[in-house]
């Protein structure tokens, strides 16, 4: 199993906070069937000092490396530019 850290941040452009809330439903429908299908771990969102979220951490695994490349392509925070940047690193979650 492959598993990875995906960080994302949103950037702090003027609106940015209203874009996310409008592409968030989307992204949550797509995260429901990562979580349904096994692939997404846990996940939340970034908050600023005021409490608007602003980014998100996904702990995600798939059966092979080609997983998180689908992913990327598919992540509609990346696909509609929610996420300024991101960042991908593989990890091994502790069994605990």
């Amino acid at each position: 199993m492959f598993q990875y850290l995906v960080t994302g941040h949103d950037g702090d452009a003027e609106g940015a906070f209203e874009h996310r809330m409008a592409i968030r439903p989307q992204h949550l429908e797509y995260a429901k069937k990562l979580k349904a299908n096994g692939n997404l771990l846990m996940a939340g969102a970034h908050l600023t000092a005021d409490e608007k979220m602003n980014g998100s951490t996904m702990f995600l695994q798939f059966e092979t490396e080609s997983g998180i490349e689908e992913y990327l392509k598919t992540e509609p925070y990346i696909l509609n530019g929610v996420w300024k940047e991101y960042k991908v690193t593989p990890i091994r979650v502790a069994n605990l």
